[in-house]
């Protein structure tokens, strides 16, 4: 069993390096390497394929479903991982790998709307560039986070966009550090699981 498992892992680590290698040709739409670029493209896009049909991965011009795709690759590296070192493969070890690579997705989004909302403060706090387009891209971005917590918080005050802003950045630090506390007493109980 653990030599399967070793083996099976070895493969999902070089699918994973192809995967990034794919993705990273992507990136450079005249760039042409010829055969080895399509047998690339052949191996890895069915994978890829699986994610890009998934409506909720993209966001505006941003595409999360190569993102979405190195969660599962890694979600399974993981559990095969776990079985070459201890011969053995429980369900308390495969939720406890499926919550923290949910969680890496829902860190990687936080992340993304963290550093969204403290440019958009800092181009608010220095009047910088209030309709230049990548302003106008965060505040479509942010706009529907802060009609949430208008809703929530502000439903008959009127608030400034700077504490707006602010309040946006505590309310997603908030989210983070419960999101922390919580993964990883969750974690440590599904490790626990006897089978």
């Amino acid at each position: 069993m653990q030599l399967l498992m070793r083996f099976l892992n070895t493969i999902l680590t070089v699918y994973s390096l192809l995967l990034m290698i794919r993705i990273l040709l992507t990136w450079f739409p005249g760039f042409t390497m010829g055969r080895p670029a399509e047998f690339l493209s052949r191996l890895t896009d069915p994978y890829l394929n699986l994610f890009r049909g998934l409506k909720f991965l993209r966001f505006n011009r941003f595409d999360f479903s190569p993102v979405a795709a190195f969660i599962v690759l890694g979600l399974l590296m993981q559990i095969t991982a776990q079985g070459a070192a201890s011969g053995r493969i429980t369900l308390g070890g495969i939720l406890a790998y499926i919550l923290l690579s949910v969680w890496s997705l829902a860190q990687f989004l936080l992340f993304v709307f963290l550093a969204a909302a403290a440019l958009r403060l800092i181009f608010l706090l220095f009047h910088l560039a209030s309709y230049h387009p990548f302003t106008v891209f965060l505040d479509r971005m942010l706009a529907p986070l802060l009609e949430t917590l208008r809703k929530l918080f502000f439903r008959r005050s009127f608030v400034t966009p700077v504490v707006q802003q602010i309040i946006l950045l505590l309310f997603l630090g908030v989210i983070y550090g419960l999101g922390v506390i919580l993964v990883s007493l969750l974690r440590f109980l599904l490790l626990r699981l006897p089978f």
